[in-house]
Formats: structure tokens, sequence, C-alpha cells
């Protein structure tokens, strides 16, 4: 049995029948622009909504998620919360920065939002 993660309940954990629980943990490294170079870690289970976008430049879809600015364990990516309430950040997701495993669930999290 599968245990959410803290601050994810069991319906979120739920939809991601590609995490198993080691998986959940896993750290992914993730940045605010897909061309930027300041990245954070977050535990997989923390990436909501994953889907593919593709920004201004970039020169495919690329995977992006929302994150809680509260769920980035390491790292710095630019955002504004001057103590204020989490809030949820759009990041970016780069095949370069992330295990082949990790991505591939990805991308299937991706493909699944992209046909709801």
């Amino acid at each position: 049995m599968h245990t959410a993660p803290p601050g994810k309940s069991r319906e979120a954990l739920d939809s991601m029948p590609a995490l198993t629980a080691a998986s959940a943990a896993t750290l992914v490294v993730v940045q605010r622009d897909w061309s930027g170079w300041r990245k954070a870690m977050t535990p997989m289970a923390a990436l909501e909504d994953v889907h593919w976008h593709q920004p201004a430049g970039a020169p495919r879809p690329l995977i992006h998620a929302y994150v809680s600015c509260r769920d980035l364990t390491s790292g710095d990516v630019p955002h504004d919360c001057a103590g204020q309430a989490a809030h949820r950040l759009l990041v970016c997701v780069l095949r370069q920065h992330t295990a082949p495993s990790v991505f591939g669930a990805l991308v299937e999290r991706a493909n699944a939002a992209g046909r709801a």
C-alpha cells in the first residue's frame, strides 16, 4: 500500500499510476525557464498537473508541471514568496537532467493529461 507524501492526498497519489513508493520520493531537477540555468530539486510526487508545453523559443514541447514552492528541497529557482503562503510554480523538467526511468514516468503522465 502506498502512503501519500506529506501534503499530498491519497487521491493525488492514486492519480499517478506510473509511480511506485520509491519513485514518488525520487528527487527531480526542475527549473522555471527551459533555457534558464537556475535549478532546484523536488520529490517526483510533488509534481502536479504534468503536461506538455512549448514555451516561446523552445524547439519543441517540453514537460512542465506545477509544484509548491515549499516542496523545493534544494537549489534556487527565481520566484517571489516574500514570506507569504506557499504558492504553485510552473516548472520545466528537461530530459538531460532526469534519469531515464523518471523521465519516462513523467512522459506517461504528460501524455495521459493530453488525452484527458
